[in-house]
């Protein structure tokens, strides 16, 4: 094996493959963001209601919301809530949806993603686990700041 500087070449060229994987995701993740970030593209209270009631698809059957990291599928949006004093809320909403929460390393990725998509977890985000049998989807909501 050829070695450099003490290192082999196969070792620098996996850190480099390692490095590109993470620019490419982290792309791939700006231009979901940016996407939903749009203002023709937030979810209205009112297409928020109709999602609740059952008389519109939810965001995660639109295309156009939907990217894939890897093995994981990922949703993002930003959604008007309607608040108990009457007020709506503009959140941004993360699903994502992956193999059940068993390797360190899928819990390194969701921080990472979160980080990507800016989820603050000093800032009130909410998150909830959903149980999906053979898969889990990890949802993540928080204040929208723009």
């Amino acid at each position: 094996m050829i070695q450099w500087a003490g290192l082999s070449l196969l070792f620098i060229y996996r850190c480099q493959v390692v490095d590109f994987r993470k620019h490419l995701e982290k792309e791939i993740c700006a231009k979901a963001k940016q996407f939903a970030e749009l203002p023709e593209n937030i979810i209205l209270v009112d297409r928020m209601r109709e999602i609740a009631a059952g008389t519109s698809c939810p965001v995660g059957d639109i295309p156009a919301y939907v990217f894939r990291v890897r093995d994981y599928r990922i949703v993002y949006s930003l959604e008007e809530h309607p608040q108990h004093d009457g007020s709506i809320r503009l959140l941004k909403h993360m699903s994502v949806s992956m193999p059940k929460l068993t390797e360190k390393e899928e819990y390194a990725f969701l921080e990472m993603i979160c980080e990507y998509m800016g989820f603050d977890d000093d800032d009130g985000m909410k998150c909830y686990l959903e149980d999906l049998g053979d898969r889990a989807a990890l949802n993540m909501v928080q204040k929208y700041k723009g």
